[in-house]
């Protein structure tokens, strides 16, 4: 994971997804509201909230509350930020270790321990239950298209 001291931005942060997206008014990083867009506007909402500290901050607002109330005041449980860490490192590492479940239109249909859908492109005949580590090659929406490692 990459991270920096100091960033500029300027604009909206706006996160696609294949049902619709996710819509963040400028300064994104000090936000009190955002959107769910969809192709049918009336579907469309906006939620509103309130924000200890200022957008990423807040993590850092937290800890210091949970340490004055010697408990853990996080909003997000800690398996929840393990795991998503966790899809980001194999993501970034390129290596996802993927169960396969059936062979489907050419591809070995699997999902990784993250339950990332996966599609390997391989020579090596595999059976279901077959465990296997793959190099992810591109990630599109809902799953990632990968090859075993070293094929």
């Amino acid at each position: 994971i990459k991270v920096a001291n100091s960033v500029k931005s300027e604009g909206e942060l706006i996160i696609s997804g294949s049902k619709g997206y996710a819509y963040v008014p400028a300064p994104w990083w000090k936000t009190d509201y955002f959107e769910l867009r969809y192709e049918n506007q009336e579907e469309n909402k906006k939620y509103f909230y309130q924000l200890d500290g200022e957008g990423i901050r807040y993590e850092l607002v937290a800890f210091a509350k949970s340490i004055e109330l010697g408990k853990n005041n996080a909003y997000i449980d800690s398996e929840v930020s393990k795991a998503i860490c966790k899809i980001m490192e194999c993501f970034e590492n390129k290596e996802l270790e993927v169960l396969i479940e059936e062979f489907n239109k050419g591809y070995y249909v699997g999902h990784s321990s993250n339950f990332i859908k996966v599609l390997i492109e391989t020579n090596k005949k595999l059976n279901s239950n077959d465990i296997v580590k793959v190099d992810v090659l591109k990630a599109y929406d809902s799953y990632v298209l990968a090859k075993i490692k070293g094929e």
